[in-house]
């Protein structure tokens, strides 16, 4: 009997160790993962305030009202919608808004080709795919200048050099290509 008494005391006394032991352990697994979490968020806000000070930066100094090319200050000290008001007033020396409209449309179309040219070869199986792939590939390995003399002669041909058609032109010839931009898009459906 007094060794069974003896046995349960030191087996109450283990497991209390025990206990306090697997305590400590969770109390230190998570004060680490607090620590962990802390330094990792600490670690994003300053790479975030350090991703975001450049584009904060431009647009503070798209409203400088300083257009001198050197400033004292890193920000600017005064500001107006000068620039602003000048860019889409002024055409004599940048058309703005006409540019505005080609690059709206040119993102339209683009968009569409390339979604449609990506679902096709990501869902589709068909004759040729893939050396319509590799075809594609290869052909982006060339730079664009290349072609410039026969997409001059393509849009002559159609009549859309002549001064009346060259948004519709623009337009044409920037998005008529970006259906082989579809590999990236491709990867993402085939996923």
């Amino acid at each position: 009997a007094y060794v069974e008494a003896i046995d349960k005391r030191v087996d109450s006394e283990l497991a209390e160790s025990h206990n306090a032991q697997r305590q400590s352990f969770w109390k230190d697994q998570k004060s680490r993962r607090i620590l962990g979490d802390v330094l990792t968020y600490v670690l994003l806000t300053v790479l975030g305030i350090i991703w975001l000070l450049p584009i904060v930066w431009i647009f503070l100094e798209s409203l400088n009202k300083n257009t001198a090319p050197f400033t004292d200050t890193f920000f600017p000290t005064q500001y107006s919608f000068d620039s602003y008001v000048t860019l889409f007033t002024q055409r004599n020396v940048l058309d703005f808004p006409r540019m505005f409209i080609i690059a709206v449309f040119t993102c339209i179309i683009s968009v569409f080709f390339v979604l449609s040219v990506a679902y096709v070869m990501s869902r589709m199986r068909f004759h040729g795919r893939r050396f319509f792939m590799n075809f594609v590939l290869i052909l982006g390995m060339f730079p664009g200048i290349m072609s410039v003399v026969a997409i001059y002669f393509i849009l002559k041909a159609m009549g859309l050099t002549s001064s009346g058609t060259p948004i519709l032109a623009l337009i044409l010839v920037y998005s008529a290509g970006t259906g082989a931009g579809f590999y990236v898009m491709k990867g993402y459906m085939d996923t």
